[in-house]
């Protein structure tokens, strides 16, 4: 190979504008599902663990079943629940709540995503014992 060969592929390879390198800024705020292009998915396995079900017309609300537990979290950019962020938005008992509270830093999720880059998500979501 010329020297010249060389030094141009020496120089591709340095740039920093390289057409494979993707930089990913995070926001200030985490994103709301409507704002994601892939939310936030549950991938663990516990006792209680978040239960993502679409809300069907015509099926009972869950605001009206009062053994529903509904739960809002933060999860970062790695899938990891952030601690400190769980809020119990509507649950039957304390008892219940308190067992959420106890598990929900264990669950593990596949990471939001927009434009390529992994992003962290507010999540609501019913959870299941």
């Amino acid at each position: 190979m010329s020297r010249a060969a060389i030094l141009l592929l020496i120089g591709a390879l340095a740039s920093p504008h390289s057409a494979s390198a993707q930089v990913c800024t995070p926001p200030e705020h985490p994103y709301f599902e409507y704002q994601v292009e892939r939310p936030a998915t549950f991938v663990g396995d516990t006792a209680v663990r978040p239960r993502p079900k679409p809300w069907v017309r015509g099926a009972a609300s869950p605001n009206t079943d009062p053994a529903v537990i509904i739960a809002a979290f933060i999860v970062d950019s790695l899938g990891t629940v952030q601690e400190g962020s769980l809020h119990i938005l509507k649950s039957p008992s304390r008892e219940t709540s308190d067992a959420v509270r106890a598990v929900y830093t264990t669950w593990k999720f596949t990471p939001a995503m927009v434009d390529g880059c992994r992003v962290a998500q507010l999540v609501q979501t019913e959870v299941e014992r």
